[in-house]
């Protein structure tokens, strides 16, 4: 299985985003973790969990987002 070229780009991207997750600050990393790994709130959600105001978590959002992007090397 380790041998699959498919498995074993799964497990390099994987492993990217796990490197990537570590330039965000822990709010960041709480956030993007609430929303689009764990899939379990929304941004008015995500805003109650991590103490924030909606519009101000929607700021700590993208920024995290372009963080990561640049970590991953996308942009």
């Amino acid at each position: 299985m380790e041998t699959d070229p498919e498995y074993r780009a799964t497990w390099q991207r994987v492993r990217l985003v796990e490197h990537a997750l570590e330039v965000l600050t822990p709010v960041e990393r709480q956030l993007i973790q609430a929303i689009y790994i764990d899939q379990t709130h929304n941004l008015v959600g995500a805003a109650l969990l991590i103490g924030y105001s909606r519009a101000q978590t929607a700021r700590i959002r993208q920024r995290a987002l372009a963080r990561l992007a640049m970590a991953m090397g996308l942009i």
